[in-house]
C-alpha cells in the first residue's frame, strides 16, 4: 500500500507532465485523523519554469480611480450639508397650508375610568343652540360707545388724529372676531356650514355681524383674537338690512369697537377692513379708500344703500369691520363685487344704518318705519299643452286685504307686468308708507283691480 507522501508525489509528477500554459487550481486532501483538510495551490506554466508576470495597473488608472472616489465623497458631504442646513432654516417655518402646530407631539388627554378601571369615552361639551331665547338683563347689556370725532383727543386712543394703520390695528383688532356656524342634518348629524366675522360692541358680549353669516345656523361659535372660543346665541336679526345681533357669555374683559359718524365720511378718505377672509385667516387687515357714498346695490333681492370701498375683502370678511383712520367703526363689511372683471370693489353697511337697525331691534324687536305691502309672491305653473307649462307670478299671501287671494295671477302692478317674483318685489320696494298701488290680478272669473295702501311693517302677531 502506498503511503500518503508517495501517493502525493506521484500524482504531482503526473499532473505536471501535461500542464497547460495557464494557471491551474487543484485540491488535495491530507488525512487528519478521521477527517480531511482541504487546501488549494496553483501550478505555473512548465515551458520556461518562470512565474508568469502579473498585470499591473497603470498610473493613469489609479489617478482616475482616486479622483472618482474623491468626487463621490465630496458630493455626499455636500448633500448631507444641504440637508442639515434646510432642517435648520425651514424646520419651524409657518406656511399657509400648515403651521408649527402640525409638528407638535400629541399631548396626553385625560381619560375617565369607571369603578372597574374600564375606559369611558370623553364627555362632549354641551353646545348652546343659537336660537335659545334670551333677554337683555339691563341697560348695561345694550350700552355701546359712539364717537362724533369732535374735540381734542389724547394721542394713542380711538378718535386721535394722525394715527397710522399700525396704530389703528393695535387699538381695534381685538374687537373683531371670527364666527363659524354649523347646522344639523335631517339625521341629526352636526356639520360645519359657514364662516364669517363679527364686531364686539358691548363689554357684556354683544356682537354685530351679517344676517347671511348666521342664517339657518343651528350653532354659532365665536373665536376671539386670543384664541378663546365661546358659543353664541342669536338675539335678533333683520334680513332687509343684513344685520344680526348675537351674544356670548365672556369670562374676560372684551375690547369694544367705538362707532364713528359715517355721515361725515368723504370720498377718498382712507379706511381699513379687518376680518376673517376665506374663513381661515382671522385678523387679516387690508386698507383702501372710500370709493363712493350712498351706493344703491341690490343683494339677494334686497335693495340697500351702502358704502363702496377699495379695501380687499373676500368671502369670510362678511360681518367684519370697516374702520376710519381714527380707529372708529364706520361700517360693517357685507359684500364684494362677484364679477371676475372687478377689482377692489367692496361694500359696507354705513355705521349710521347699523345704529338705527341695532336700536330698533333692541327696543322694538323689528326695524320701524319700513314700508310693507303685506304681499308675498310665488311662481304658479299652469299647463298650456300636453307637454308644456306656463309660469306666472301669483299671490302667495295677502296680509292687509282680502281682495287679493292666494293663486291670483299678477297682471300688472301700477301698469308694470312683472316677469318674476324678484321683479314684483322690486316694483313694490319703490313705494313709501301711505302710498297707494293699483294691482290687477287674473282669477278664474276674470280680471280684478285692487287698490292697495302701503303700510309700516310690523311683525306678525
Amino acid at each position: 500500500m502506498m503511503n500518503d507522501n508517495s501517493y502525493n508525489n506521484q500524482n504531482h509528477q503526473d499532473d505536471t507532465s501535461n500542464r497547460p500554459d495557464y494557471e491551474v487550481y487543484s485540491r488535495e486532501y491530507r488525512p487528519n485523523g478521521n477527517q480531511y483538510n482541504e487546501y488549494s495551490y496553483s501550478y505555473q506554466s512548465s515551458e520556461n519554469n518562470q512565474a508568469r508576470p502579473q498585470k499591473q495597473k497603470s498610473g493613469l488608472g489609479k489617478a482616475i480611480a482616486v479622483i472618482a472616489a474623491a468626487l463621490v465623497l465630496a458630493l455626499a458631504i455636500g448633500v448631507f450639508g444641504l440637508f442639515l442646513a434646510a432642517r435648520m432654516i425651514f424646520g419651524t417655518f409657518e406656511g399657509y397650508e400648515g403651521t408649527q402646530e402640525d409638528t407638535k407631539q400629541p399631548q396626553e388627554t385625560e381619560v375617565d375610568t369607571n369603578f372597574f378601571g374600564e375606559t369611558q369615552p370623553p364627555k362632549e361639551t354641551q353646545k348652546i343652540p343659537s336660537d335659545q331665547e334670551i333677554f337683555f338683563g339691563s341697560e348695561d347689556d345694550t350700552k355701546i360707545q359712539i364717537s362724533d370725532s369732535t374735540g381734542v383727543m389724547t394721542k394713542g386712543v380711538v378718535g386721535d388724529e394722525n394715527l397710522t394703520i399700525a396704530d389703528v390695528c393695535a387699538l381695534v383688532s381685538d374687537s373683531v372676531v371670527e364666527i363659524t356656524t354649523s347646522e344639523t342634518s335631517w339625521s341629526g348629524i352636526v356639520y360645519s356650514s359657514g364662516a364669517g366675522s363679527g364686531v364686539i360692541i358691548n363689554e357684556n358680549g354683544i356682537i354685530l355681524t351679517n344676517n347671511h353669516v348666521i342664517q339657518g345656523a343651528t350653532y354659532i361659535t365665536v373665536r376671539l383674537t386670543n384664541g378663546k372660543k365661546y358659543d353664541a346665541m342669536l338675539v335678533a336679526t333683520d334680513a332687509a338690512s343684513d344685520i344680526a345681533i348675537i351674544k356670548i357669555q365672556p369670562d374676560e374683559k372684551l375690547t369694544v369697537a367705538t362707532f364713528g359718524n359715517s355721515d361725515k365720511l368723504i370720498v377718498g378718505e382712507e379706511v381699513i377692513a379687518i376680518g376673517n377672509p376665506l374663513g381661515v385667516l382671522g385678523g387679516t387687515v387690508t386698507n383702501g379708500i372710500i370709493s363712493a357714498l350712498e351706493r344703491e346695490v341690490t343683494i339677494d333681492n334686497e335693495k340697500m344703500v351702502l358704502l363702496q370701498h377699495s379695501a380687499a375683502v373676500s368671502p369670510g370678511n362678511s360681518g367684519g369691520a370697516l374702520f376710519n383712520m381714527k380707529g372708529e367703526l364706520v361700517g360693517i363689511v357685507n359684500s364684494k363685487s362677484s364679477s371676475s372683471a372687478a377689482e377692489g370693489i367692496g361694500f359696507a353697511i354705513p355705521a349710521s344704518t347699523v345704529l338705527k337697525v341695532y336700536n330698533d331691534l333692541v327696543n322694538y324687536g323689528y326695524v320701524k318705519g319700513r314700508p310693507d305691502s303685506g304681499l308675498t309672491f310665488e311662481l304658479l305653473a299652469r299647463r298650456e299643452g300636453y307637454f308644456f307649462y306656463q309660469y306666472y307670478v301669483a299671490i302667495a299671501n295677502s296680509r292687509y286685504t282680502d281682495e287679493l287671494k292666494s293663486n291670483d295671477i299678477i297682471v300688472s302692478i301700477d301698469g308694470k307686468q312683472p316677469g318674476s317674483v324678484e321683479e314684483a318685489e322690486a316694483i313694490l320696494s319703490n313705494y313709501e308708507i301711505g302710498d297707494k298701488v293699483t294691482i290687477v290680478v287674473s282669477r278664474g272669473d276674470g280680471n280684478h283691480t285692487v287698490t292697495l295702501t302701503i303700510r309700516e311693517y310690523t311683525p306678525a302677531q
